[in-house]
């Protein structure tokens, strides 16, 4: 895979990603991006990503150490790179526009830290991605659940 396909692969990944966000929202689960959320609710998400990710990691390792053929390991860590992905950015991104709410223009600046992550994990130093997931969050976490605990 050259560094194009790998490209159009994460493209791919991002629009599937859009699309089923679209579907829960249509749908009205938790994942809603339409109704905001606390911080807790917020918080209470975070290890859903995280084990999602790890659970993901782990069958990835137990599919290489299964000493499978070439091709069937590539299609097998393949799917679950996929899942882990698609897993991820769903739960991570619904919360973000979720929790963005509680802010005036809180649907454009979710979208642009969004924007920022994909940009970042297509043509820029991994980082740099890991550092607008972070700070992402730490953001959702900081905004107040109501203006008026600001005041």
């Amino acid at each position: 895979m050259n560094p194009y396909h790998s490209n159009l692969f994460f493209i791919a990944e991002y629009i599937l990603s859009a699309l089923l966000m679209a579907f829960l929202t249509y749908k009205k689960t938790p994942l809603d991006v339409r109704k905001p959320i606390s911080r807790k609710a917020l918080l209470k998400r975070l290890p859903l990503a995280a084990a999602a990710v790890i659970l993901s990691i782990l069958l990835m390792t137990g599919v290489y150490l299964l000493h499978l053929d070439l091709t069937k390991n590539l299609i097998l860590i393949g799917i679950l790179q996929l899942f882990m992905t698609l897993s991820a950015n769903i739960i991570l991104g619904s919360s973000w526009i979720q929790r963005y709410r509680v802010y005036p223009r809180g649907r454009e600046l979710a979208a642009v830290v969004i924007l920022m992550y994909i940009i970042a994990d297509l043509f820029m130093p991994s980082g740099i991605k890991y550092a607008i997931l972070v700070m992402g969050t730490v953001l959702a976490f900081i905004f107040p659940n109501h203006w008026s605990d600001w005041e």
